[in-house]
């Protein structure tokens, strides 16, 4: 993750009209993934540990740098379960397809109930 410099014209692109977020305390994420073929552990959200333990450190990574949310774009599977894994992402645009993924502009806010939340369902303390 960094700082947004918003020079990326697929951000621009996909947005349209609305405004990107942008500041001090908006980090940037591009992309992130799990390798799903290894992993095995999925409870009954349909997650792994894994990604649990993905989405604290970036919980915690966003806190380090003194920032308060994430601005990313993303599949629609990967909001689906930032949503099931209790972190909704605010969607900043309408859905749209590039190259044969349905991908979403959105807004991450990095709140204590959700770190506590990834930290419980990965049971990590």
């Amino acid at each position: 993750m960094r700082r947004p410099r918003f020079r990326f014209l697929f951000f621009r692109a996909r947005l349209g009209p609305n405004q990107i977020p942008s500041g001090p305390t908006i980090l940037e994420s591009s992309r992130f993934c799990i390798a799903s073929k290894c992993v095995s552990d999925f409870d009954h959200n349909g997650l792994s540990r894994v990604a649990y333990v993905l989405f604290a450190a970036m919980i915690e990574t966003m806190w380090n740098l003194n920032a308060q949310s994430i601005v990313l774009m993303t599949d629609l599977r990967t909001e689906h379960g930032l949503n099931r894994a209790g972190w909704p992402m605010r969607r900043l645009g309408s859905p749209q397809t590039s190259g044969g993924t349905t991908l979403v502009p959105g807004l991450l806010q990095g709140s204590s109930e959700a770190l506590e939340r990834m930290h419980r369902h990965a049971n990590v303390r």
